[in-house]
């Protein structure tokens, strides 16, 4: 602990201190502001929430909204990642992380410049080496990709 005390006795400027309590000041403003911030309302009502948690309510798959089982991991129309837990099974994760890879090659996702970026960081992180190979499908198909209008509409109401 001296040693520290020492080398940072040693390297305090007048800017490194005006730095440490302009961020200290900013980080408290910011911390303020987020705990301040009015709660809001809650969307669903009483009775949406007891449908919610009933029994015979049906999960549904968040990319095509088909039914499917409680114990399913994927979904049985479009293949998607469904399951409560299947992100941190070691199994299903490969399958999970081969079906997000398959999405950024085939095209079939909204491009923007963040979804572009994640899939490029992603690929780098998880490939490395295979990087390049995602890579040129991804960006392959990115003009085909900008040019799909086939989504499912997110604002139509599910009866």
């Amino acid at each position: 602990m001296i040693i520290l005390a020492e080398w940072f006795r040693d390297r305090m400027t007048a800017e490194l201190i005006v730095a440490l309590v302009g961020m200290a000041a900013i980080a408290f403003v910011v911390f303020r502001w987020i705990r301040e911030a009015p709660d809001r309302p809650d969307p669903w009502d009483e009775e949406m929430d007891q449908e919610i948690a009933s029994d015979q309510a049906q999960p549904l798959c968040c990319r095509c909204l088909t039914p499917h089982g409680p114990s399913e991991h994927f979904c049985p129309k479009c293949g998607a990642p469904v399951g409560d837990l299947v992100n941190f099974l070691p199994f299903e994760y490969i399958f999970s992380v081969g079906y997000l890879f398959r999405i950024g090659t085939s095209g079939d996702y909204r491009a923007s410049p963040l979804t572009v970026m994640g899939f490029i960081i992603f690929s780098l992180t998880k490939y490395s080496i295979f990087a390049p190979f995602y890579l040129a499908l991804l960006i392959g198909n990115l003009p085909t990709n900008i040019r799909r209008t086939n989504f499912p509409d997110q604002t139509a109401s599910i009866d």
